[in-house]
């Protein structure tokens, strides 16, 4: 994925998250540089809500079960901090026909800065 805006090598404005399979689950970490900024130190809610559905959707598609996103409901739990290490966590829940149901989760420090659940869409 390249041209990625999260995680695309060859996207001027990726912020470069590093993502790496674990079992059947995606973990990544690295920081969110200031030009995503939001609030004063924060990081700003859009990118979050990125972030989130980047990491659900590249754990589906290395679990066999690429699909578009159909629904995300994004709970922001604290604010994320800007330029400071975070780590992610994402995971298919479920896979029942076309319908793909995905987990995610932000931390920075150990502490639930964002989570996210979707319903992806497999196509036909």
């Amino acid at each position: 994925m390249p041209w990625s805006p999260i995680i695309g090598r060859r996207n001027p404005v990726s912020p470069r998250l590093e993502f790496r399979v674990d079992g059947a689950c995606i973990r990544g970490s690295g920081s969110i540089p200031v030009r995503f900024v939001g609030a004063p130190q924060t990081v700003h809610g859009g990118i979050v809500a990125a972030v989130l559905d980047e990491i659900m959707g590249l754990t589906n598609f290395l679990n066999g079960a690429g699909a578009f996103t159909g629904e995300m409901t994004v709970r922001f739990h604290r604010p994320t901090p800007i330029e400071q290490e975070l780590e992610l966590l994402g995971e298919t829940v479920s896979v029942e026909g076309r319908k793909v149901r995905s987990r995610a989760e932000m931390r920075a420090g150990g502490v639930l800065c964002a989570s996210a659940e979707a319903l992806f869409i497999r196509p036909r």
